[in-house]
């Protein structure tokens, strides 16, 4: 019984650590449960390391365990360290933040985690991997000059194959060229690269002189993810270059460039990408390379971080905000450098003084004691037994379109101000997750999300009514529903409709929901695939979500005797790019502001969503969607949600990025 207790536990661990919950993993972790392991002697950290992705707070949650005595070079039944399973799965985060002595030992079969990832086409594991061997802190080269680094990087398993041999036998055969370019670079006693032909040379300089002069969309489409890491002399990048560079701003750039280079590529000096983007406070590239698994916390010459160089470097104007996006992601505020300063320490010298006033917020607190600097607390979609009170009742009779909606008022706006209506309007997409796979490492407690087909059928019906082509898609894993948006993005009837509607409903966090398989499935990577330069058909056109899912789980407690008296609270503003969408001409509607729980009625639906269904059948010829969604908000806020032990705020967020006004009134459509 004991034993199954602690399977159990190992289970509930590794889920909050996969889903970035410091606050439960904080709660749960103890050594004896680190050094614990299932019946494949697989532990904790290697469970998470099996995981394809983790959001940005998962560092500090993997930080935390190896400060509690996580081991990493502990080995499962076939000899694969958390190492090995991260490169296999290509889980960079993870990968990042294990000991450079525990990223090269072998398993049973003599492979290294490099190996590994090469006969995977892990490209950024195994760029991760190679790249650390630019750095003499662990080439070693005033002890060894290239040897150490040839040697590892030539290492075979027990078949005499080398990485680029088993990348090539796999079927990766640029990896495989790419693995044994980087053979062929020499890390000399001077600190010095070199060993690039001429071409490459010529391409790395076009790249470098692309990232000086500031143009991100030209470095993006001369980058590949063959040349994008081509060190010059110090082992600086393109990606380094562009970071530096505060006019490469551009998010939708930055999170495609990152997807081709190193995003933990240091230099000879061990500056990252990161550092790069601290010496002029890049937020945008910071973003980006946090969310793609860069540390908060790479520590570079004189083990200085991020956090330090934006104390030192960074403009005072944008230092706090700055400072902000690596204390969300997780930074040390009370990591020293070599000359025992802190972070505040040199925001107080370099009269940073906003800076310096954020960060002494922190100052005497104990890092592994306070939670996320942004508390976003992860948990499901709650489902609960709510008392309904009389204005939460559904006033359209099940199977009928509202007759009561209004034109009694003439819209203020002229038709030029609003986007085309076309007939059929556009796709309506309903992504209802409701069973989740039971049994996973990482599942194994995600609830049934009981009354969400009430939800399903109320969107249909309100939607079809508009004239919406409407697509179901029930439980869906991560994978299915990429192939599903996949498909759907390149569809030929997407040129004849005026918009896009998608309706998300799911267990979730702060920036992601779960596929049935309990993977998170980032919201922006889901809307990106319908920015204009990968969807030409929705170019101009608005292309709006609804998000019904956790972004956390605080609930807003308010007294009922006083609960009008906050009904005009606006949501919170919004820090983290991570939620924005990606270019001009979207509107992302959630049904709860970050860090905060989405309620769902067993029998009757979730709140914001019948809601919001109510208003625009109620308003939609009246109304621009805005409007309504205003009107949606204000309602919710004024009528707290009812539960058991007491009364809840609900506050929706919109994130708006259109350019013109939305309409759903079908008597619009022009006549083709």
């Amino acid at each position: 019984m004991g034993n199954e207790a602690s399977k159990l536990e190992d289970k509930t661990l590794t889920h909050y650590l996969i889903r970035g919950d410091f606050g439960q993993v904080r709660r749960l972790a103890t050594r004896q449960l680190l050094s614990s392991a299932d019946a494949a002697r697989r532990t904790v950290l290697m469970l998470a390391a099996d995981a394809p992705e983790t959001p940005v707070h998962t560092e500090k949650c993997i930080l935390y365990l190896l400060e509690l005595g996580a081991n990493p070079k502990a080995a499962d039944a076939n000899g694969d360290t958390a190492a090995h399973l991260a490169a296999r799965r290509d889980h960079l985060r993870l990968l990042t933040l294990l000991s450079f002595d525990a990223k090269w030992l072998r398993n049973e079969n003599g492979a290294t985690p490099l190996m590994e990832a090469a006969r995977t086409g892990s490209w950024k594991c195994a760029k991760h991997l190679l790249h650390l061997l630019r750095e003499p802190r662990f080439n070693e080269c005033f002890k060894h000059g290239n040897s150490k680094r040839s040697e590892l990087l030539g290492l075979k398993d027990r078949e005499g194959r080398t990485a680029s041999d088993l990348a090539r036998l796999s079927g990766h055969s640029e990896l495989a060229s790419y693995i044994e370019r980087e053979m062929r670079l020499v890390v000399s006693k001077g600190d010095k690269i070199s060993g690039l032909t001429d071409q490459e040379e010529a391409v790395r300089q076009k790249l470098e002189r692309l990232a000086e002069a500031g143009d991100l969309a030209g470095l993006r489409r001369a980058a590949t993810r063959g040349n994008c890491d081509l060190p010059d002399i110090r082992g600086r990048t393109a990606l380094m270059w562009a970071a530096e560079n505060s006019s490469c701003g551009d998010e939708a750039q930055w999170e495609q460039l990152v997807q081709l280079g190193d995003p933990t590529c240091a230099t000879i000096l061990a500056e990252s990408c990161l550092h790069h983007a601290a010496r002029t406070g890049n937020s945008a590239a910071a973003s980006a390379l946090l969310a793609a698994g860069a540390s908060a916390n790479a520590t570079g010459q004189c083990e200085f971080t991020p956090l330090m160089l934006a104390a030192i470097n960074t403009p005072s104007a944008t230092a706090a905000a700055f400072g902000r996006v690596l204390l969300d992601s997780g930074a040390d505020w009370s990591l020293k450098n070599k000359y025992g300063r802190t972070a505040l320490d040199l925001a107080t010298q370099k009269e940073k003084s906003e800076l310096a006033e954020l960060l002494r917020g922190y100052d005497g607190k104990i890092y592994f004691d306070e939670p996320l600097a942004l508390p976003r607390r992860v948990v499901t979609d709650h489902a609960y037994d709510e008392e309904p009170s009389d204005d939460e009742a559904d006033p359209t009779p099940e199977g009928a379109i509202s007759v009561k909606a209004i034109r009694h008022q003439p819209s203020r706006h002229e038709e030029e101000d609003f986007y085309p209506v076309t007939n059929p309007q556009g796709f309506c997409l309903i992504i209802n997750i409701s069973e989740y796979d039971r049994g996973s490492d990482i599942t194994f407690n995600f609830e049934e999300r009981q009354g969400s087909d009430r939800d399903v059928d109320r969107v249909k019906r309100v939607f079809e009514s508009l004239r919406f082509i409407v697509r179901i898609k029930n439980d869906l894993t991560v994978e299915q529903v990429d192939n599903f948006l996949n498909e759907i993005k390149i569809l030929p009837d997407l040129a004849k409709h005026g918009s896009f509607v998608c309706f998300l409903m799911a267990h979730g966090s702060h920036d992601c929901i779960y596929g049935r398989d309990g993977f998170p499935y980032k919201v922006r990577k889901l809307t990106g695939k319908f920015k204009s330069s990968v969807c030409r058909s929705l170019e101009g056109k608005p292309k709006v979500f609804f998000i019904q899912a956790c972004r956390g789980s605080r609930r807003d407690r308010v007294d009922a005797a006083k609960s009008r008296e906050q009904t005009d609270e606006a949501p919170a503003p919004v820090f983290n790019s991570a939620i924005r969408p990606p270019e001009g001409d979207f509107l992302l509607c959630y049904a709860t502001t970050e860090g905060s729980a989405a309620f769902r009625n067993i029998d009757s639906g979730s709140r914001y969503v019948q809601t919001a269904c109510e208003f625009i059948e109620k308003y939609f010829r009246e109304l621009d969607l805005i409007t309504i969604m205003t009107k949606v908000s204000g309602h919710l806020q004024k009528n707290p949600v009812r539960i058991k032990d007491g009364l809840f705020h609900v506050v929706p967020q919109k994130v708006d990025q259109l350019s013109r006004l939305v309409s759903f009134d079908p008597e619009r459509a022009r006549k083709v």
